[in-house]
């Protein structure tokens, strides 16, 4: 077997060439890493682009601040803070 076929027998471990290496702005060694990065990417640009400040900033005064009162859509307005809507419509507490 080959030396390049032993390195790539792990999912994940290629490496990342040297010069895509070069434009990262983290310090990444292989496709696992990149991936995982670009993830964590995803998942706060889904928080910042599903905020309320951001989909509401040109509707309500209040949006992005928390409520301080119930309204006829989701969570108790005392259950905000650290909450998250789920898929089915309950409040899930954030990681």
């Amino acid at each position: 077997m080959s030396p390049i076929s032993d390195l790539n027998s792990v999912p994940g471990n290629t490496p990342i060439h040297p010069d895509d290496a070069a434009k990262l702005i983290p310090n990444l060694a292989t496709k696992k890493e990149l991936d995982e990065w670009e993830r964590q990417n995803i998942l706060e640009a889904q928080r910042w682009a599903f905020s309320s400040r951001v989909m509401f900033d040109e509707t309500w005064k209040w949006a992005g601040k928390y409520r301080t009162r119930d309204v006829s859509l989701g969570c108790p307005f005392h259950e905000i803070n650290g909450a998250n809507r789920d898929a089915s419509g309950r409040c899930s507490v954030l990681d």
